[in-house]
């Protein structure tokens, strides 16, 4: 909150924020969790836990280049230090609550590589994983973090007069939770907007990809912020005669191929400067106009909404680049208490009905707000 009143005085670029139907990246699958528990002697945990990753090459001669569970290369020195290698192959990743140790020399390397706001966006979400250990067993204290932490306060005092650009590219911050051998799910979590929730790890966050995390924007009376995640689903098998008619159509409006059906979540935060116009009741009306929901877009795409329990199930039709129409649904939660206020929302093609149902009851069961 404090944080938030010290930025509202920055402009932040203006958009229009329609239907989401955007795309995104998806990753590798992940690798296993640590099953042994945590021990108490925090400089032999990271011994330990760094010296499970490469134990064949633990008598190499040279330096070894590997991959993470991501496809980041690092390299590995005789005396078994990792040094990430921070080149264009390089992209942000969330760390990996298993592998904290190993996201911890990557923020080194990001800071020697001068990208040291990405350092502090890596650093909050070791922070992030050293506090669900500890929810578990409170005397965890590995030295991972301490190291990690020390590095996000350094950060965080050189950039002390740069809130809006830490603001727009550092929060939300998350920690991936392993179970077994993948990864279950992401923990999201703001300091800023003060929320937490758990997102489905199929869905893959938009703003590691782009420089500023989501769509902002502040007036007079308000500053509101959209973030999303993504899935790009799988095409439905065809026959080759239907595979035929399909391209054809393509051909004829001058498209190489359709684009991806995707499951899109959204997650909208508002921070009122002023008394604003709308309450809780009426404070959807005010997602609607930022998505341009107007009445001649509602009519042309058939566009309903209804009441299902707390939340709203919402409708509309969708003509596709070759004029075919499909159906799409939206799981769609608000929330608010002013000056804070928040908005959910699933959107999916009706055939994915099934597996949109649980990742709303994921994302539904798990919200939480400091101010609620």
């Amino acid at each position: 909150m404090r944080i938030l009143r010290q930025i509202l005085r920055h402009k932040t670029q203006c958009f229009l924020c329609f239907l989401p139907l955007a795309a995104s990246i998806s990753l590798a699958d992940p690798n296993a969790l640590l099953r042994k528990p945590w021990i108490m002697d925090s400089e032999a945990e990271e011994s330990r836990s760094i010296h499970r990753l490469f134990q064949s090459s633990v008598k190499i001669v040279g330096e070894t280049i590997k991959q993470d569970r991501f496809g980041r290369n690092y390299r590995i020195t005789p005396a078994l230090v990792i040094h990430y290698i921070i080149d264009d192959s390089y992209r942000k990743e969330f760390p990996v609550l298993s592998e904290a140790d190993m996201q911890e020399r990557e923020m080194l390397a990001l800071v020697e590589e001068r990208r040291e706001i990405d350092a502090i966006f890596l650093g909050k979400g070791i922070a992030l994983c050293h506090r669900i250990l500890k929810e578990k067993d409170k005397n965890i204290n590995p030295i991972w973090a301490e190291k990690a932490n020390r590095t996000t306060n350094a950060l965080l005092r050189k950039y002390e007069d740069k809130r809006a650009e830490l603001f727009s590219r550092t929060d939300p911050y998350g920690c991936y939770i392993n179970k077994g051998n993948e990864i279950s799910h992401l923990v999201l979590e703001s300091d800023d907007f003060r929320y937490k929730v758990h997102v489905p790890k199929d869905l893959i966050f938009e703003g590691l990809f782009r420089k500023d995390f989501g769509r902002r924007k502040e007036d007079q009376s308000v500053v509101w912020n959209l973030i999303r995640f993504s899935e790009f689903l799988k095409t439905n098998e065809q026959t080759l005669d239907e595979e035929m008619a399909e391209n054809i159509l393509l051909q004829e409006a001058g498209i190489i191929e359709k684009s991806p059906k995707k499951i899109i979540f959204s997650l909208g935060t508002t921070f009122d400067k002023v008394t604003p116009s709308y309450n809780e009741k009426t404070y959807f009306r005010f997602w609607d106009e930022r998505r341009g929901l107007q009445s001649s877009i509602l009519r042309e795409k058939k566009f309903t909404r209804t009441k299902e329990n707390e939340d709203y199930l919402s409708r509309w039709e969708h003509i596709n680049e070759i004029g075919q129409k499909e159906q799409f649904l939206m799981k769609e939660a608000y929330f608010y208490k002013r000056p804070l206020g928040y908005f959910l929302s699933l959107s999916y093609p009706e055939s994915e009905k099934e597996k949109a149902e649980q990742y709303w009851n994921l994302i539904r069961r798990s919200f939480y707000s400091k101010e609620y």
